[in-house]
């Protein structure tokens, strides 16, 4: 087998797993997480500028406990997107990370 054709072959398989991805998952959103998305639970806006606003949107997945919620961190107007999926176990921890953020004398309330 020749390189050029080697490497035909090659790039048909990687294509052919992104799309198999992209149908087991759903679409892009799915294929990101790695897991289907069961429910978009909601979005919260970030603080924003005149250059650029952030905004986190939470979604319910169908992963199993490893990967039952799925967060997409948005900046700009979709210049830059990140997705990462989270445990039940790391989601109850990220909830306390921000509950302990926002009490009085928490990291994002200074001089309270």
């Amino acid at each position: 087998m020749s390189i050029p054709a080697f490497a035909g072959v090659l790039v048909l398989l990687v294509a052919g797993y992104l799309v198999y991805r992209l149908i087991r998952y759903g679409g892009f959103r799915g294929f990101a997480f790695g897991a289907k998305i069961l429910d978009k639970v909601g979005e919260v806006p970030g603080a924003s500028s005149a250059y650029r606003a952030t905004r986190v949107r939470v979604y319910a997945l169908d992963g199993g406990p490893q990967k039952a919620v799925g967060l997409e961190l948005s900046t700009g107007a979709g210049e830059s997107v990140f997705y990462g999926a989270i445990s039940i176990a790391q989601t109850e921890q990220l909830i306390g990370l921000l509950q302990a953020a926002v009490k009085p004398g928490g990291a994002a309330r200074p001089g309270s």
